[in-house]
């Protein structure tokens, strides 16, 4: 079988799981199949993401997007078909739709559903096979697709031939199944390596890091604005909440704060507590006036969002929270610091302890932000106003610090 070989020589060198999908659909069409529709779920580890669907349509229509989807990708389309790439929260696992579908019976039970789908039938096992016999679908089938760990994934198949899927059709299908669960596997295991670097290091640092920047030691030097933001009074906060009060807290502010930064083209590097360090480095086609103008044009639209977030938990009863930004522009050294078997990604210098120094005297000047001259004479549209000279903790130097009453607020 074409189809066989194809799998054991080449589908692993495919760019992602849509495009494997996409081109083992048109081999199985070349063969007499009648593929009408398939759909791909690999289950994922992700903090925001439970599965990955990949859904394959013939006629390349749109697929109607769950009510759980968080992201969508549509139509990216072969000589045979369309794929779209839905990506479902943990939710969806919960909804009443999954637990009356054949994949409940999959994936709770490890179990092949297959069901044909008579043109005349009125009665329905499931209510996905009645909305398949609307497009002339003639056959079901789901299976589940075993990795070596984690939870099953699943494939379902879909047909318009006469009579549905042959004997011999299903019997294929199912020897496919082990030869595609070790291609699928193989992307899957990149999609988790590169959503966990993603998540834990941060965008830049985990393609860094993917890219193989992976000793110790391994640094370059980069201009960067420098953010380091900090929660005022999170030791009096932390007494008076239970954790998972504290916890939830933490998560909405750091949600709210990352948002902005990464609108803005900002890098978080890393939560210290209720701290963050964040940079926005300088890169091709991004100037250091326009770098700056970022990192402070994402500081006050912070400021805007703390408020929103204020008059939330105002609503609710809940504590108010403070915050102070610093903000400095300089070099870092960038890239990986630590031993051997644990490294931390992140940027060291003295303009790193700079921008946390400015931010140490916004509970002190009580400002929300504060900026060093570096950062001001690199923006526009901004009134700074100088609050004075002050010495630093470990700087040599004696700076000039600015807060600011912003001429234009970004709208948020």
């Amino acid at each position: 079988m074409p189809l066989f070989d194809w799998l054991l020589t080449e589908a692993r060198f495919t760019t992602d799981p849509g495009e494997l999908l996409l081109k083992v659909c048109e081999k199985l069409n070349d063969q007499g199949y009648k593929l009408l529709r398939s759909m791909l779920g690999i289950r994922t580890l992700h903090p925001e993401v439970s599965v990955e669907l990949y859904i394959w349509q013939r006629d390349q229509r749109n697929v109607e997007t769950p009510q759980d989807t968080i992201f969508a990708e549509r139509e990216r389309a072969g000589t045979g078909g369309g794929i779209n790439r839905i990506s479902l929260s943990h939710a969806a696992y919960e909804t009443e739709s999954y637990k009356k579908s054949p994949l409940f019976v999959v994936i709770e039970k490890g179990l092949w559903v297959h069901c044909k789908i008579n043109p005349d039938q009125s009665h329905f096992e499931y209510p996905i096979l009645q909305d398949l016999q609307k497009i002339g679908a003639t056959d079901y089938v789901a299976a589940p697709m075993r990795f070596t760990t984690g939870p099953l994934s699943t494939l379902s198949w879909v047909t318009d031939k006469p009579g549905g899927f042959s004997k011999q059709d299903i019997i294929q299908l199912e020897t496919l199944m082990s030869l595609l669960a070790a291609c699928f596997e193989i992307h899957s295991l990149r999609h988790t390596t590169a959503s966990l670097v993603r998540t834990y290091l941060g965008a830049d640092p985990g393609g860094q890091v993917l890219a193989g920047q992976v000793k110790p030691g391994d640094i370059r030097r980069i201009e960067a604005a420098i953010w380091f933001s900090d929660l005022r009074g999170f030791t009096q906060l932390s007494s008076s909440l239970e954790a998972h009060e504290l916890v939830a807290t933490l998560n909405d502010y750091f949600t709210a704060m990352a948002a902005v930064i990464e609108e803005y083209g900002g890098e978080i590097l890393k939560y210290i507590g209720d701290a963050m360090l964040v940079i926005f480095p300088v890169r091709k086609g991004r100037s250091d006036r326009q770098t700056c103008q970022n990192a402070v044009d994402a500081a006050l639209k912070a400021e805007s969002k703390l408020s929103a977030l204020n008059a939330e938990r105002t609503l609710n009863k809940l504590p108010l929270l403070e915050h102070g930004i610093g903000l400095h522009f300089g070099n870092a050294e960038y890239g990986n610091i630590g031993a051997p078997g644990r490294l931390d990604f992140t940027v060291i210098g003295n303009d790193v302890n700079r921008a946390s120094r400015v931010e140490g005297l916004c509970a002190k000047l009580e400002q929300g932000l504060l900026a060093t001259a570096e950062i001001c004479k690199r923006t526009e549209r901004v009134n700074w106003k100088s609050v004075g000279f002050h010495e630093l903790k470990g700087i040599s130097d004696i700076l000039e610090i600015f807060t600011t009453k912003h001429a234009e607020d970004p709208q948020v």
